[in-house]
């Protein structure tokens, strides 16, 4: 019989986090480089670990639904501030009955709709 501590899922945890971190700093620095070069690599690393705690904190619990999370908060910024719908938003977010992928989706397509799909430009710091 195979036994696992506590401890164990931990570090467990704690090195799939860190992977996870790494490659949406990755994937953020080729699918936004406006974004990353106003952020700087850094600044990146920063918002990506922002995105997991907000998604921690509102029960988005799969790296899809994390991934969609950042991507929004890319997009609209962090705390959706540049969205036409951040009320509305952070609503969704605050349901704990939705699942993580439905609060992203209903997001992502309510903001799409909103902006016309077109990509918000990056505002100067």
């Amino acid at each position: 019989m195979l036994v696992v501590r506590r401890e164990q899922v931990a570090v467990f945890r704690a090195d799939a986090r860190r992977r996870f971190a790494e490659r949406m700093r990755a994937y953020v620095a080729e699918e936004y480089p406006a974004h990353h070069q106003a952020m700087g690599d850094g600044g990146t690393r920063q918002l990506v670990q922002k995105g997991i705690e907000v998604a921690e904190r509102h029960g988005i619990d799969t790296e899809a639904a994390t991934a969609g999370l950042i991507e929004l908060m890319v997009e609209f910024g962090e705390r959706l501030e540049r969205s036409p719908d951040r009320v509305w938003a952070e609503g969704i977010l605050a349901q704990p009955d939705l699942p993580g992928q439905v609060k992203v989706m209903a997001i992502r397509e309510r903001l799409a709709a909103a902006t016309g799909g077109r990509p918000l430009v990056v505002l100067s710091a």
